[in-house]
């Protein structure tokens, strides 16, 4: 089941249906008709629609409120940000580092007092580290102590997340945590954590949206590769929720 959730996303990227419809363009005996070519042409203008695209993000990213009135002292911290580079011997950040990041701030203004890193590796090989494990040599690097910290590193998406994580907490008797994740990906996260019966706190971070009417006359013409990119995020998100929800994991 696994696998299939990574090739059907395959199929989610607004390339994969230019380049197929392309290749059936190029086979087709007959002429397609025009009107295919006006629905691939719209549906690929509004995936590269800075202003149609931050509306569909903000749809995932407007915050959970949270009860809690303050943050919760451990905080978990979802994968995703980072990875090991084998060959020059250095950790690579990738764009939700600020996951990472905001944790290790949290801890060093005294806001939270441990930290759960979860996140094993996707495709596991011998050659490959787990991202937890990478993860947390950074944060002992920044200072953080080793004993304030816990890994995770058998999940491999967000349901996993939870369920792996839940063991961990449940064996040290923590019931109320922080999460730590990207907004666009927080709704799912905290579903996911709620349903192992977690009181939480939400604390988004890397924010990709704007307010409306923060964009000027061309962002409404001009395609953008850059929101090409996010609408492939956000669209990736909004099936996961989907799928999460037809399977009962949120």
């Amino acid at each position: 089941m696994f696998y299939i959730g990574k090739v059907i996303t395959i199929f989610l990227h607004p390339i994969t249906w230019a380049v197929l419809f392309f290749i059936y363009a190029v086979n087709r005996k007959k002429a397609i008709p025009k009107i295919y070519y006006y629905i691939l042409g719209i549906f690929l203008f509004l995936a590269s629609n800075r202003v149609f695209v931050n509306q569909l993000g903000r749809s995932l990213e407007n915050p959970i409120k949270s009860r809690a009135s303050t943050i919760y002292p451990t905080a978990v911290v979802l994968g995703g940000y980072c990875s090991w580079d084998a060959d020059r011997e250095t950790i690579i950040f990738y764009e939700a580092a600020d996951r990472l990041f905001k944790a290790m701030h949290l801890y060093k203004t005294g806001q939270i007092k441990q930290i759960v890193l979860s996140g094993g590796t996707v495709f596991k090989s011998e050659d490959r580290r787990s991202e937890a494990l990478v993860a947390r040599d950074y944060l002992v690097e920044m200072g953080i102590p080793v004993k304030a910290i816990y890994v995770e590193e058998n999940s491999r998406n967000t349901y996993q997340n939870a369920l792996e994580t839940a063991k961990i907490l449940r064996s040290k008797n923590i019931n109320s945590i922080t999460l730590i994740t990207s907004a666009s990906h927080m709704s799912r996260a905290f579903r996911c954590f709620k349903k192992q019966g977690f009181s939480i706190f939400p604390y988004a971070t890397d924010y990709h949206t704007v307010k409306p009417g923060s964009f000027v006359w061309f962002d409404y013409f001009v395609p953008s590769t850059k929101a090409m990119i996010q609408f492939d995020a956000f669209i990736k998100e909004w099936v996961g929720i989907l799928a999460y929800q037809l399977m009962g994991k949120i």
